[in-house]
């Protein structure tokens, strides 16, 4: 045992036993099975938080003893405690992967001078808004990147967020803006963020407005970019995004990136010259720029005339010209120029006829793993290794995987790394999706299911219900996803994420909502808390037939945050089990009675609300007070505003404490609105006064309570 200072960082701790072995850095690679520029990276402190795989790898080929072994574990433990979990500005933690999503890709090493392009770059960030909009292949992440490494981009604070199809739920979208906001500048996330937990679907302006206020506030310039823009196709996050550009501060310079233009008010942005564009035809290579690149990047050496055939084919589109030249690497000058007179087509055809030779072109061991992880959105050498081998890969695999992705990223074939330490990575785009269309009859690869579930077991394992629900239901696997959903829930629904959940849900066939009552009974006040009542009578039904044709269910699996709207849980409300089957079948009752009275049907609203009373417990007052302002708003549907507003009141007397809140508001509102409908407007604002002085007394008020003072001036 060497004598070693525990508090050392993992690189020094490794030089040191490597040193005191009297290894050098290549044999300790080979006795490690790791490579040389690994090693070098972790003694450097380039990669500071090494996987345990590694770890093990690197402790095995020391031979050492068990202490110096915990010791270097826990330096790493340290260094992930520091650097690798994302947590929002108040504490609260993120998913730990989820880090990439907000992590500047990294410059790369040998790059293609674009100084035109950077100059435009840096004037645009004088404006409020700069678009680059091309289709895939065009580098805007790479010249992005690399204007953030030049001396310009390096002094600018900068959040980044890579966005991708799941960040379509406006709350989810908003919280890493926030975030990398907060990042960039620490504080000015930090106000809006802790608005976001407590807004309801109309109050995002209120959030946003929080943001810039925040932002007016800071002394200094913020560059936020946001990565692939195209993904987004939620109307509302338009809508607030442009409202954000419309009253963007001095201080802030919004970056898009984007294959497709944002719907946003362009033009008129462009009359008032404060927009700055950079489009396909501004980020192709020039002949020059295409010469530099086959030169430098892809180390060949072709004639002009072939360099200026290969720039007019492309139309010096980047990634055209990258798989060419990977094409062309390896081969005599004879075959070169028979490659480039026979090299024709649109991009499409591009892509489909130069795949095939730079995958084939690779070696069998790399076909295959290219082949099997493309279904992949983010690889690591442990994901990928899970996803060629099947559950539990060998440590070697692991070493294996991450020697092919470091070899893909020094080759340039189309891997671009998430993160400093080179831990997690991603194919480009163009390149995966053509990947997952190619046949080989030479390799056995499993179905495209097989392998979603293998790397959905991966992400469970390591608590990232997120994504493994996501490869779960692109595999077909969907019990299980079911099954992620509901443990994934909870947490979703106290953040306000119900976008999300129902996303998935809408992603689960018929089959499997009709066997999972818990479910489809979430489903149904999901769609009543986002105002779409059209299909939440059909996902009752599933729930009521499955409730009859089934034993009771299990209480643990059923909660009462997945029955109940996600306002319940922004507003800290505890969660509770129902009682027994009568409470679920009461709640099936409550919601049909508060859609009844939505469609103003009061004959069918108060039965539907007395039979979900009848049902519940004397004690359960959460469960009745929902009852009984679905029976309050029946009562105001059939004109009968005494009752209404006697049912009202008797909600809120009955939850007069802060963790109801959410329910003394919303009866608040009811009275008064009963009150106002029989002409008694001194008992109304009466009502309005009293709930807006007991909310006074709360820690924390909510967003919703702006009811009260709306209705207040509505009377007055």
């Amino acid at each position: 045992m060497m004598d070693v200072s525990e508090d050392r960082p993992f690189g020094a701790l490794l030089r040191a036993h490597r040193v005191g072995a009297g290894l050098s850095q290549e044999e300790l690679a080979e006795r490690s099975q790791l490579s040389q520029r690994t090693i070098s990276d972790l003694e450097r402190g380039v990669t500071t938080a090494p996987y345990r795989d590694t770890i093990v790898l690197l402790a095995d080929a020391l031979a050492l003893v068990e202490s110096d072994r915990t010791a270097l574990e826990e330096s790493v433990h340290r260094a992930r405690a520091s650097s690798t979990t994302v947590r929002e500005p108040d504490g609260s933690p993120v998913d730990p992967l989820l880090i990439t999503k907000l992590a500047i890709p990294s410059a790369r090493g040998a790059l293609v001078p674009r100084r035109r392009l950077m100059e435009r770059l840096h004037l645009g960030l004088q404006g409020p808004l700069t678009v680059l909009s091309a289709p895939a292949g065009s580098c805007k992440t790479t010249l992005l990147s690399a204007w953030r490494a030049s001396s310009e981009g390096s002094e600018l604070p900068l959040g980044w967020v890579s966005l991708d199809e799941t960040d379509n739920d406006p709350t989810r979208f908003w919280r890493y803006v926030f975030t990398a906001l907060d990042r960039a500048a620490p504080g000015v996330g930090a106000a809006a963020l802790a608005r976001l937990r407590h807004a309801e679907a109309g109050s995002m302006e209120a959030v946003l407005g929080a943001l810039v206020n925040a932002l007016a506030a800071y002394e200094g310039d913020i560059v936020l970019v946001l990565d692939d823009y195209h993904v987004i196709d939620a109307e509302p996050i338009h809508w607030m995004l442009a409202f954000l550009v419309e009253h963007l501060p001095p201080s802030l310079h919004l970056v898009l990136a984007t294959r497709a233009d944002p719907p946003m008010p362009l033009a008129r942005l462009r009359a008032k010259g404060e927009v700055t564009e950079l489009r396909a035809r501004d980020l192709r290579f020039s002949v020059e720029e295409t010469t530099a690149f086959l030169d430098t990047v892809m180390r060949l050496s072709l004639s002009p005339d072939e360099v200026a055939a290969l720039e007019t084919r492309t139309e010096g589109w980047i990634a055209g010209l990258q798989l060419a030249g990977l094409s062309l690497q390896g081969r005599s000058s004879d075959e070169a120029t028979a490659f480039v007179a026979a090299f024709t087509g649109s991009h499409r055809y591009i892509v489909d006829y130069l795949l095939d030779e730079v995958l084939l072109r690779q070696p069998e061991h790399v076909q295959r793993f290219l082949l099997h992880t493309c279904i992949l959105e983010r690889l690591s050498a442990p994901l990928c290794a899970a996803v060629l081998e099947g559950d539990d890969p060998p440590a070697e695999r692991i070493g294996a995987s991450q020697k092919v992705l470091e070899g893909l990223e020094r080759n340039n074939v189309f891997l671009i790394a998430m993160d400093d330490e080179r831990r997690w990575y991603r194919y480009h785009y163009l390149f995966a999706d053509a990947m997952r269309q190619r046949q080989t009859g030479n390799l056995t690869i499993p179905d495209a299911a097989v392998l979603h579930r293998r790397a959905g077991t991966w992400f469970e394992r390591q608590g990232l219900l997120n994504l493994a629900i996501g490869h779960a239901l692109a595999g077909g696997w969907h019990d299980k996803a079911a099954e992620l959903i509901k443990q994934a829930a909870p947490a979703l629904l106290a953040r306000g994420e119900a976008g999300t959940i129902g996303t998935w849900l809408r992603a689960l066939p018929d089959t499997t909502m009709r066997a999972q009552p818990q479910l489809a009974i979430l489903y149904a006040w999901l769609l009543i808390d986002m105002r779409d009542h059209s299909g939440v009578e059909r996902y009752l039904q599933y729930a009521q037939v499955a409730l009859e044709d089934h034993n009771p269910l299990d209480q643990d699996e059923f909660t009462a945050h997945l029955l109940f709207r996600s306002d319940l849980q922004q507003e800290g409300i505890p969660s509770e089990e129902p009682g027994d089957t009568g409470n679920i079948r009461a709640m099936i009752w409550s919601a049909r009675s508060i859609v009844s009275a939505i469609h103003g049907d009061a004959s069918q609203a108060i039965p539907q609300a007395h039979a979900a009373l009848d049902a519940l417990d004397a004690t359960d007052m959460r469960s009745r007070s929902l009852a009984m302002i679905g029976l309050g708003l029946a009562h105001l549907s059939q004109g009968a505003v005494s009752r209404a507003a006697e049912t009202f009141r008797e909600v809120a007397v009955a939850n007069q404490g802060p963790i109801y809140r959410l329910i003394v508001v919303l009866a608040a509102v009811g009275e008064a609105c009963a009150l106002r409908l029989a002409g008694a407007l001194g008992q109304a604002r009466g009502t309005y006064e009293r709930a807006i002085e007991w909310s006074s007394t709360l820690a924390q008020p909510s967003l919703l309570e702006g009811s009260l003072y709306t209705g207040l001036a509505d009377i007055l």
